[in-house]
């Protein structure tokens, strides 16, 4: 049987960091969006937040 190594405290601050990368990138996009700037369609922290590095 396989076991989980992840402790209940360590999973949720690895959610509640993904979480955050993704509230921030959706913010900053509507922001963008707002602008009407096109540069939020070639960020890519802003297409796939949780993949790339950000900044």
């Amino acid at each position: 049987m396989i076991r989980a190594s992840l402790s209940t405290r360590t999973l949720t601050a690895k959610l509640t960091a993904k979480a955050a990368r993704i509230a921030a990138a959706a913010a900053e996009n509507g922001l963008r969006a707002r602008r009407a700037d096109p540069l939020r369609w070639r960020l890519p922290r802003l297409l796939w937040p949780l993949i790339t590095k950000g900044d």
